[in-house]
C-alpha cells in the first residue's frame, strides 16, 4: 500500500489505484470536495433553489388578483354586472351608469377597449362613481 498511482478520469475525478487487489479508491473531485464534489454541490444548490421557490409561492397571494367584487349598474331593467375577484381587463357594458369598487385595490377606468392608454378615472377601494360616457373598459 505504499505505492499509489494517481490517474485523472475524463469526469475530473481523482482515482487512486491501490496495489493490493487492484482496488480503486475515488478520493476527491478536482474542486477539493471529498467524495461527491461537483455533483453533491449541484444537488445541494438545486435542492435549496427549489425549496426557496416553493416557500415563496406558498406564502405569496395571487399577483394582481383583487379580493372582493366590482359591480356595474346599467339600468333598472338590466341585472347588475358583478365581477368577483377581478384580475386583468374587462369591457364595461354599453350604457353603464355606475361602477362600484368593492375590492381591496383601485379600479382604473379607460376610454379605450382593452385598457390601452391612460385611465380616465380611478375608483378607489370601497368607493363608487358614475361611469363617464366615453368609458370602454376597466382594470384592477
Amino acid at each position: 500500500m505504499t505505492e499509489r498511482d494517481t490517474a485523472t478520469c475524463t469526469s475530473d475525478v481523482s482515482v487512486e489505484k491501490l496495489s493490493p487487489g487492484n482496488r480503486l479508491l475515488v478520493s476527491r473531485m478536482t474542486t477539493g470536495f471529498p467524495h461527491g464534489g461537483k455533483m453533491k454541490r449541484c444537488t445541494t444548490v438545486l435542492f435549496g433553489t427549489v425549496t426557496a421557490i416553493a416557500l415563496l409561492m406558498s406564502t405569496s397571494p395571487a399577483a394582481g388578483a383583487a379580493t372582493g367584487e366590482v359591480v356595474v349598474y346599467t339600468a333598472e331593467i338590466v341585472p347588475l354586472d358583478v365581477y368577483e375577484h377581478p384580475r386583468g381587463c374587462y369591457a364595461i357594458p354599453v350604457g353603464a351608469h355606475v361602477l362600484t369598487n368593492r375590492t381591496n385595490l383601485p379600479v382604473l377606468v379607460y376610454g379605450t377597449p382593452g385598457c390601452f392608454g391612460f385611465p380616465v378615472l380611478t375608483v378607489e377601494e370601497n368607493w363608487g362613481s358614475h361611469v363617464p360616457p366615453a368609458a370602454a373598459s376597466f382594470s384592477v
